[in-house]
Formats: C-alpha cells, sequence, structure tokens
C-alpha cells in the first residue's frame, strides 16, 4: 500500500513539475484577458531632420526634415513611403533678385538589407516654394511640380526591439527641372543643376501588436 502511495505521489509530483516547465517555457499561455503584453511589428514610423544639398534654389544647402513609415516584409527587403521638407539656409541673388524657398517631396521606396546596411530604389513627386523680395521672382507650385528617380544607401543602428537610429543618403536627377524667372523677364530665368542629394538621419519606432509572432486574431 505504501509503494502505492508513494508512486501515485511521485507521479502527482512529475506532472506538476512538468506542468510548471511548460508554463515557464510560455508565460502568456495563462495570460488574462485583461493582461497586455505587447510585441514588436514589422512596421516602424520614422521621423529625423534632413539636410539638401543641391536642388531647385540658386542657394545649394537646405534644412529640414523627414517622416515616413516602412514595413519589413522579408528578412532582406522592405517597402516605405515618407515625405521631405527642406527650406533653403538663405537667398542668393540672381539678376540681383535675392530668391530662396522650400522643397518638398512624396516618396515611395522599396530596400534591400545586407546586415545593418541597406540599399534603395525610390521615386517621387516633388514641389517647391520660390521666395523673393516684392515678389520680383515667379515660379513654384503647382507649375513647377516634377518627378525624382533616387537611389539611397543607409544603416540600421539596433538599440532595441522598439528603437533604431537610421543614417540615409540618397539622391538623383530631377526630371522636369523646375525654373524660375525674374522679373517676369524670359532672358531672366535661373535654372538650376539637375542632381540633388539629401542626408537625413532617422529615429525609427517600431509599432506595438498585442499578438505574439504567429498568433492569429481572435
Amino acid at each position: 500500500m505504501k509503494a502505492v502511495q508513494f508512486v501515485s505521489g511521485g507521479a502527482a509530483g512529475l506532472a506538476l513539475l512538468t506542468a510548471s516547465q511548460a508554463h515557464a517555457a510560455d508565460p502568456t499561455k495563462d495570460r488574462d484577458p485583461g493582461d497586455r503584453t505587447f510585441y514588436p511589428t514589422p512596421v516602424a514610423f520614422e521621423i529625423g531632420p534632413a539636410v539638401q544639398l543641391g536642388g531647385p534654389h540658386p542657394y545649394p544647402i537646405s534644412i529640414g526634415g523627414r517622416v515616413g513609415m516602412h514595413a519589413r516584409i522579408h528578412r532582406y527587403f522592405s517597402l516605405g513611403g515618407d515625405v521631405t521638407f527642406t527650406q533653403t539656409v538663405r537667398k542668393e541673388a540672381v539678376f540681383g533678385a535675392p530668391i530662396g524657398g522650400s522643397h518638398f517631396r512624396i516618396a515611395a521606396r522599396a530596400c534591400t538589407h545586407a546586415s545593418i546596411m541597406f540599399f534603395c530604389l525610390a521615386g517621387a513627386m516633388a514641389g517647391m516654394t520660390v521666395v523673393s523680395a516684392n515678389n520680383i521672382a515667379s515660379g513654384g507650385f503647382p507649375n513647377d511640380v516634377h518627378f525624382l528617380p533616387m537611389l539611397g544607401i543607409g544603416a540600421d543602428f539596433r538599440i532595441n526591439d522598439w528603437f533604431k537610429i537610421k543614417p540615409m543618403l540618397e539622391g538623383g536627377p530631377m526630371v522636369g527641372v523646375p525654373v524660375t524667372m525674374i522679373d517676369h523677364q524670359p532672358d531672366q530665368v535661373y535654372e538650376p543643376f539637375p542632381l540633388f542629394g539629401t542626408l537625413s538621419i532617422n529615429f525609427a519606432i517600431t509599432l506595438p501588436t498585442l499578438l505574439k509572432p504567429g498568433e492569429e486574431p481572435k
């Protein structure tokens, strides 16, 4: 009788130990519906400063920012979109008229990833504004909308599951180069050099979900 009790007690202890180990391996198995455990998704929100060299204005340096989102659809590939806005640091005189303004673009991009590096192919629709004394210079949105095919290279510096720092350099030609006319004189037209480049430092914040990886919504 004692032997039977010993075997029964040992079996119960083994079952309890096994259940405890299973729960430790999956602490969310018996999670209360009111608990909130967040998991990272493949989608991230990005924001950061940007510096542009070249562009549609006479002064070659503009500063501003970039905001966007991207989704890591595969270990080696991601898709995303963003908006970049820059403003000339100062005005530059053309035919005696100081001219400045802004440059903005809406882009879609596809990137391939290798280790911490990534390489992107992007296309953007862009516009500009022109600022001058007494509005002597004419040009700007919506008449000077142009297309920007771009190549880019960057790096992913992972801080943790939720944050990354992503410097990126990209550039390309301006297709349909916007021009600025001075004092409405056809012989006083500023036509920019058709290449530009942008350096941005992006802070990526991963969006959360309550679902574990591979778990289906109920």
